[in-house]
């Protein structure tokens, strides 16, 4: 009975650190406000223009919109710096849509920028682009692309 229990927390333990650690997915530029921002990293207040956060396996850099008089400013951007670089598959599995562009400061590093979901990411290539890992992260407002039809 003990090494059950043993296993089943191991296993929720995993998954709630999993989750906890990528919690700056819910935050969305033009979308989410001050409030949310607080309310998700257990902040006391919002820093304007830009309040930082730093967790165990990140560091948030999030840019509000307004002044100093607004009193629950939206998101207009956050950046996110891993501490610990995570695997490309593990951020994103589906590829397209994503323009892959050469970062100017590394030869061995690449920016995967897709407009219309608002996010772009540094990946750095290790052995020839077999290992890839995501070391930073932009979430911007996302691109509205008007006049687009599904019917053929």
């Amino acid at each position: 009975m003990n090494r059950l229990f043993l296993v089943v927390f191991i296993v929720a333990a995993f998954f709630l650190v999993g989750a906890r650690a990528q919690e700056w997915r819910q935050i969305q530029p033009m979308v989410s406000r001050c409030s949310d921002v607080k309310k998700l990293f257990g902040l006391t207040n919002c820093d304007r223009p830009v309040t930082d956060y730093d967790s165990a396996h990140y560091g948030l850099n999030i840019t509000f919109t307004g002044g100093k008089r607004s009193r629950n400013p939206m998101v207009a951007r956050v950046i996110i710096v891993f501490k610990k670089w995570i695997s490309l598959s593990d951020l994103e599995n589906d590829l397209s849509g994503y323009k892959i562009l050469p970062d100017g400061d590394l030869v061995d590093s690449r920016i995967y920028e897709n407009q219309e979901k608002g996010i772009s990411f540094t990946v750095r290539e290790f052995l020839s682009g077999r290992e890839k890992y995501v070391t930073s992260v932009v979430v911007f407002p996302k691109k509205v692309v008007v006049g687009r039809s599904k019917t053929k």
